[in-house]
């Protein structure tokens, strides 16, 4: 029942908290071609999806279940009644809505439809990996400084002070950036990044862009980006959905024309390595 009226009785509403999620598993795997999301529209209460995250989930090599196909977080919900992601017939085993970890908030939704098909020839779940992982990668940056390599951003430790010797430190300086380039050529789903959280400098990530990065014509050439990041004072863990893109390289750049440092624990990067081509 796609009603988003209380009194209806057909929402389903979380308690008020950080990180809240609704999730749901399939009876069996499918290929998920769009998700229709109905919104509660109670005027109390429609912007409560305002942000909110859609991931479809499939299980890894080892069982566990994790994000294969991110949407964009939804934008204003007020008086939105319904949201229609398209997927392009991913394969899946479940669904996840979710809110930022870091926002304290309700989540309420009158119904999900997952619209998809179960072929007899089901495709095998997809070998997601991490290409940005240390020895499986190399990373560079435009400066270096407090002897914080590049490479500390792909040794695998989430570990966000700086004491804890696990940090990528830029210099100060205007455009500063750090790259990491996959061995093999992938198709990148989602890029985690890490703040560092000490006191002084969660914020230093705000206004940077995420980009993916490709070759054309024998050169590494941006195919996909991020909006810049908004204010990351206390944020720890940024998520980006690219869904796909094909990339031999992931890039956290800041503004050319803007001032500052870079300084971050760690970048993840979840897709499928392409068997027969190196990057």
């Amino acid at each position: 029942r796609t009603s988003g009226f209380w009194s209806d009785k057909t929402i389903s509403h979380t308690c008020s908290g950080t990180g809240n999620f609704w999730q749901t598993i399939f009876e069996s795997p499918a290929l998920v071609s769009y998700v229709d999301l109905y919104n509660r529209l109670d005027s109390c209460c429609s912007h409560y999806l305002s942000g909110a995250t859609v991931e479809l989930l499939d299980y890894d090599q080892d069982g566990d279940l994790i994000p294969v196909g991110t949407a964009l977080p939804l934008g204003d919900s007020r008086g939105i009644p319904k949201f229609h992601l398209v997927f392009n017939n991913r394969r899946a085993a479940g669904i996840r809505v979710s809110k930022s970890p870091d926002t304290k908030g309700v989540l309420a939704i009158a119904e999900a439809v997952v619209m998809g098909t179960r072929p007899n020839d089901m495709p095998p779940p997809e070998p997601i990996v991490n290409l940005a992982k240390w020895g499986e990668a190399q990373a560079s940056s435009s400066s270096i400084c407090f002897r914080k390599f590049p490479w500390r951003a792909i040794d695998g430790k989430i570990k966000p002070y700086i004491a804890d010797n696990s940090m990528f430190h830029s210099c100060s300086g205007y455009g500063e950036w750090l790259m990491v380039e996959f061995n093999k050529v992938g198709s990148v789903d989602i890029v985690d990044i890490y703040n560092r959280m000490d006191a002084c400098c969660s914020a230093r990530l705000a206004g940077s862009t995420v980009e993916l990065l490709d070759y054309v014509d024998g050169e590494l050439a941006v195919v996909a980006s991020s909006p810049p990041i908004a204010d990351s004072a206390g944020i720890p863990k940024f998520r980006i959905p690219f869904n796909g893109v094909q990339a031999s390289a992931v890039r956290i750049r800041q503004d050319p024309k803007v001032k500052g440092i870079i300084s971050l624990t760690e970048i993840v990067v979840m897709g499928t390595a392409d068997a027969d081509a190196t990057a």
